[in-house]
């Protein structure tokens, strides 16, 4: 069985979400080329950072609340779901909190 664990990572600018796998808890590797949740378009709740702040899996779903800073500095949290853990969508709305 593989080990999943997500974590904040920023480009300089930005913060955003990535994703690492394990099969033994102590050797890594990150999964894809880039973040699997990034920050949004400018002038958006999230739009200077995406990090996680807690998972959860609910049958064959995963929840993910995440932090969302937009362009003034305003901070909130947001919820995305997944279906793999790699693919994420955001609740459309606003952040939740």
């Amino acid at each position: 069985d593989s080990l999943y664990m997500w974590y904040g990572g920023g480009d300089g600018t930005n913060m955003h979400t990535g994703m690492a796998v394990s099969a033994d808890g102590v050797t890594w590797k990150r999964r894809g080329v880039g973040p699997v949740l990034v920050c949004g378009p400018s002038g958006s709740w999230d739009a200077r950072e995406a990090t996680i702040a807690g998972i959860t899996v609910m049958g064959d779903k995963y929840f993910m609340i995440y932090r969302a800073i937009d362009d003034q500095g305003t901070r909130s949290y947001a919820l995305a779901t997944s279906l793999d853990g790699m693919q994420w969508w955001k609740y459309p709305d606003r952040p939740v909190v």
